[in-house]
């Protein structure tokens, strides 16, 4: 059971980038990390991919651009990283959970039935973020998020 979520530097560097100064559309992608006890850490984070479509109250994620970057991750780390959920910002100052986004975890959950996923949603500004936990048959529940330095085990991972 996923009690706490801690986004590393290299992750929240990841966001920064994709979201730049232009915040007119939501946008997002995939988190990579791994399982801690009772805690998720969360050490990469994708954008949506080129086949992404961004709106203003949503953001439909390519698929097969954050499959590839996860799955490279896997292969890189032998295993020690995976998929563990998604990041999108809210253009406006409501970090609640919207109807697409219960759908579009309730899509993730089909594939990985086994997990608990995570969501990361972030204002526009990126100054606040409030991070959900969800599995089968599940609602959203809201858990602690800390933002951390990049562990020492994931140099090798982090392209420094």
């Amino acid at each position: 059971m996923i009690k706490k979520v801690f986004l590393t530097e290299n992750a929240l560097a990841c966001i920064r980038e994709e979201v730049g100064e232009k915040r007119t559309v939501e946008t997002g992608g995939a988190l990579v990390g791994y399982y801690a006890d009772e805690s998720v850490v969360i050490t990469h984070a994708s954008g949506p991919g080129p086949r992404a479509c961004k709106k203003t109250t949503s953001v439909l994620i390519d698929g097969d651009y954050t499959t590839k970057f996860c799955r490279h991750l896997t292969t890189l780390s032998n295993g020690y990283l995976y998929y563990v959920g998604d990041w999108h910002i809210h253009l406006i100052n409501d970090l609640r959970p919207s109807i697409t986004d219960h759908s579009a975890l309730k899509i993730m959950l089909n594939h990985y039935p086994d997990q608990d996923l995570i969501s990361a949603i972030f204002y526009k500004d990126l100054t606040t973020v409030k991070v959900y936990k969800g599995g089968l048959g599940r609602s959203f529940n809201e858990v602690e998020v800390v933002l951390c330095s990049d562990p020492e085990c994931m140099v090798p991972f982090l392209g420094i």
